[in-house]
């Protein structure tokens, strides 16, 4: 009967358990970071600016000026690139990101010209700046055509 009755509360226990794991842990919302109230600092970055473009010229490195982290007044070290075959309407979405760039403020495109990754027709590129799960908005937009 003893026996019994210590089965009964190792399912029990077992159970509760396995509900309280569960809830524990659930995946976040996917918008969960948009709350400043979910994360440490309230302001994303400053929205970065890109430098004039002239592909024709022989323009073939984007720059850009330097985004700030208004909570730290530090400046942003992660920047993401976006690219898009014709003038965007949406945007922030992974499918369109084109290279995460790290502790610098340009990105060459002539390797990627070479080997084929930008082909021949038109190209547009913005970029935002990234820091403590934050995203700026997105800059201006950049448009070159490669005949």
């Amino acid at each position: 009967m003893l026996l019994k009755a210590y089965k009964k509360i190792i399912i029990v226990f077992i159970s509760l358990n396995t509900i309280t794991a569960c809830a524990m842990h659930d995946p976040i919302e996917e918008d969960y970071y948009q709350n400043n109230e979910n994360i440490l600092g309230n302001e994303k970055p400053t929205t970065p600016i890109i430098n004039p473009f002239d592909y024709s010229a022989g323009d073939r490195v984007i720059s850009w000026q330097a985004s700030v982290d208004p909570d730290t007044g530090e400046t942003v070290d992660t920047y993401l690139l976006y690219w898009y075959d014709k003038p965007p309407s949406t945007y922030y979405l992974y499918e369109d990101l084109f290279q995460e760039i790290n502790n610098q403020l340009y990105y060459s495109i002539a390797a990627d010209i070479t080997n084929g990754k930008l082909t021949n027709g038109a190209h547009y590129f913005t970029i935002t700046a990234y820091h403590d799960y934050r995203e700026s908005d997105h800059s201006n937009i950049i448009e070159f055509i490669i005949p």
